[in-house]
């Protein structure tokens, strides 16, 4: 089994992505942490991911479901964790965001269309826990994995057929005809290639979509696009609610987490933005409005993290009965 011979950035790596150890252990290489994708589809692949997920509510234009938005399925999900060959989500209900995933077409009488859902998305299979996609155009995949643990993959696809019956009736509802039937892209989806296409920010927002967790830890983190201010960015990454913006360069750039050749520059003056460099693309972070803590080292940050742990759980202690807190916390 891969392991880590510096126990210390694993435990940082597990605790900041909240990963299991086991999930942890498949992207170590010869005793190091790899998050990010070799390179290819699969990048190509988490890049898109990285735009419905992060996208403005309704701003991505495939972001048409009916019933949710892409940003707001990431309350169902536990965790991100990239793996050598996929993007694996940890999920409360895999059938249902996959129903949501899965792409709808519809086309007008000019020829023009929309879609809803990701373009090229299609299901590849089952197992007993989890429903396993494909994006056709890239070869990336994708695995949602689900905390019912389901008897088995018949199970699995029963419930998930339950699911689309539903997305499949709310989409017609609104003229739209399901595509992930074709074993093929259709013309509609041939059309929509440049949003999977490679670009100089591949690299830089697949990493960022496999280290999505740095942000979505929290409830009402807001993370999303919006607009970059610089006309030498091509995105803004801006959230509510978090870290800061010195805190996320820090765990991007140095330590375990750290994306290989990235940079991080802090602003300048105090209406200026933070900059997230890799190669020749430069991605803004905007300063949220709540942060936690100042200025730390990943290792520091750690100790912070875990500071907060033991506070919460005094607290919970607090609230016991005097003989349960004793008995809970001999210690006190």
């Amino acid at each position: 089994m891969p392991h880590t011979h510096d126990r210390a950035a694993f435990e940082a790596c597990r605790r900041f992505l909240n990963l299991p150890k086991q999930v942890l252990r498949r992207c170590c290489t010869e005793g190091k942490i790899s998050l990010d994708a070799s390179g290819g589809g699969q990048q190509q692949f988490q890049a898109l991911l990285f735009d419905c997920f992060f996208s403005s509510d309704e701003d991505h234009p495939w972001d048409r479901m009916i019933g949710r938005t892409f940003r707001q399925l990431i309350c169902y999900f536990s965790w991100v964790a990239p793996q050598p060959d996929r993007l694996l989500i940890r999920t409360n209900t895999a059938d249902r965001i996959a129903s949501y995933l899965l792409p709808h077409t519809r086309v007008f009488d000019d020829g023009s269309y929309e879609h809803s859902g990701i373009a090229g998305l299609r299901v590849d299979g089952f197992s007993s826990d989890t429903i396993h996609l494909c994006h056709i155009p890239t070869g990336g995949r994708l695995d949602l994995q689900d905390t019912s643990h389901s008897t088995s993959a018949r199970l699995m696809r029963y419930c998930f057929q339950g699911e689309l019956e539903s997305r499949i009736k709310s989409e017609a509802d609104d003229g739209r005809d399901p595509v992930h039937a074709n074993s093929s892209l259709t013309a509609a989806e041939e059309a929509a290639s440049d949003h999977w296409a490679p670009s100089p920010s591949t690299s830089l927002r697949s990493a960022l979509m496999a280290r999505s967790h740095l942000w979505w830890y929290t409830l009402r983190h807001g993370a999303a696009l919006v607009r970059p201010r610089r006309s030498n960015t091509v995105q803004c990454l801006r959230w509510d609610v978090g870290r800061s913006c010195e805190q996320i360069g820090s765990l991007l750039t140095s330590g375990p987490l750290s994306i290989p050749g990235a940079l991080f520059t802090p602003p300048s003056h105090e209406f200026d933005v933070s900059l997230l460099r890799l190669d020749s693309v430069s991605i803004e972070l905007r300063t949220p409005l709540v942060t936690r803590g100042t200025v730390h080292p990943w290792n520091q940050l750690l100790d912070v993290e875990r500071g907060n742990e033991e506070r919460r759980r005094a607290r919970q202690l607090a609230e016991l009965s005097p003989a349960t807190a004793r008995r809970d916390n001999p210690i006190a």
